[in-house]
């Protein structure tokens, strides 16, 4: 449980901690680097190359979306130890997205790649929606 809390971007970071229903956080170069980096990597690895991987052996007769969608509903009940239940539901769509870029490319860090840059495009929008809106 410990790795896939870690997988699952429990880690401090940016200068806060992640709180369910409330956050102290900023955008700082350690934040970027756990983001963008880290925890795609991490994630990907656990939940992509090894959850996927095991469970469709363990489980030949499921088919490959049955694997990515148990996959990905673990990967969005892991979030939910961390973030508002909202935001573990928001990632089902996207961890789908790379389950099915890992079962077409069989290349786990391809997946982190697009991971990062997802995680990156969330932070964008998410601090600028924050400006707008006068928030943190």
């Amino acid at each position: 449980l410990p790795l896939l809390l870690a997988a699952a971007g429990a880690l401090p970071s940016g200068g806060g901690v992640k709180v369910q229903d409330q956050q102290v956080r900023c955008l700082s170069v350690d934040r970027l680097v756990l983001d963008l980096f880290l925890y795609p990597v991490l994630e990907e690895y656990v939940f992509r190359l090894h959850g996927m991987g095991w469970l469709a052996k363990r489980r030949s007769e499921w088919s490959p979306l049955a694997v990515n969608l148990s996959i990905s509903l673990i990967f969005s009940a892991c979030h939910m130890f961390i973030w508002p239940w909202q935001h573990s539901i928001a990632v089902i769509a996207p961890s789908l997205m790379l389950g099915i870029l890992m079962q077409r490319t069989k290349c786990w860090p391809i997946c982190a790649a697009v991971h990062g840059l997802m995680n990156g495009f969330w932070l964008l929008s998410h601090e600028a929606v924050l400006q707008y809106l006068g928030g943190n």
